[in-house]
């Protein structure tokens, strides 16, 4: 398990450098991703698969591949009615023509997967550096399960408050009737909140019915879907900066950076109980 967690520590750190070696080359106005369709490829599929091999650690094989079929199945669901009928996202949109499952881009649903995910695994880990155990049916604190989920969905639904705007700009898609948030449709953000919501609140409630034994891994580990999270910001924070969007840059780095920061913070907090306790 020691040299595995390496592997997964060594695998960031490669797509850490991949990724601001990309930011910087964008600085200086060069575009290495729509240029090298290999590179695009790699950069795109890189952050799929780390978080692949990261749900295996916290959740087993099993229960891995059930929240991240439930979260894509869900979100391609939603994005094909909302494709063809304007519903669920606040409006009529269209991707650019690109590899697709029912209309749907492929890169879309693995991202479903990976943000979903990604905003699961935070929550997870300010319960685990509070000291506390996921809600189960031993210890009858399914109260605890509604306020997991909001927090799910608020996480995840930052990142859009911040990339939808940019993704417009850039020309990866297209709300046809514009919208009232930088082009954008607010109901947009109500259709992220239901699809994570829907996505962790069956899995959590399956959790809670059928609990299992934590698998054994070093918990430092978490702090990858939160590095992750906070590189994400990073980049928009740069595109919206260099397309003169001060406004949501600053909003939306203050809704990213901040939960990186109090993650951080909170961790620090555990550390320090646990050497009073020792």
């Amino acid at each position: 398990m020691k040299y595995a967690d390496k592997l997964l520590w060594s695998l960031f750190i490669l797509y850490a450098l991949i990724f601001f070696n990309d930011l910087f080359f964008n600085l200086q106005g060069i575009h290495l991703s729509p240029s090298f369709s290999m590179y695009k490829l790699i950069f795109l599929t890189f952050p799929v698969a780390i978080i692949i091999y990261h749900s295996f650690f916290t959740l087993g094989l099993y229960r891995a591949l059930m929240l991240i079929t439930l979260s894509a199945s869900i979100g391609t669901a939603m994005e094909y009615f909302g494709l063809k009928y304007g519903v669920f996202f606040g409006g009529h949109y269209t991707y650019t023509s690109q590899p697709s499952l029912f209309n749907v881009p492929i890169v879309i649903i693995f991202f479903w997967a990976v943000f979903i995910y990604i905003g699961y695994t935070i929550v997870n880990s300010f319960f685990i550096w509070l000291g506390r155990r996921k809600p189960n049916i031993r210890n009858r604190k399914i109260w605890l399960l509604p306020i997991l989920v909001f927090f799910d969905g608020i996480i995840v639904v930052m990142i859009d408050l911040f990339m939808d705007p940019i993704q417009v700009k850039l020309g990866n898609w297209k709300w046809l009737e514009g919208g009232s948030y930088f082009g954008v449709p607010p109901g947009n953000f109500v259709g992220w909140f239901i699809v994570v919501i829907l996505s962790t609140g069956l899995f959590r409630l399956y959790e809670y019915f059928f609990p299992s034994r934590s698998p054994q891994y070093n918990k430092r580990i978490l702090f990858i879907p939160v590095l992750g999270y906070g590189m994400v910001g990073i980049a928009l924070a740069i595109h919206a900066m260099n397309f003169h969007m001060n406004v949501l840059m600053l909003l939306g780095s203050v809704m990213m950076f901040s939960v990186v920061i109090l993650n951080f913070i909170v961790y620090i907090f555990h550390i320090k109980t646990l050497k009073i306790i020792e």
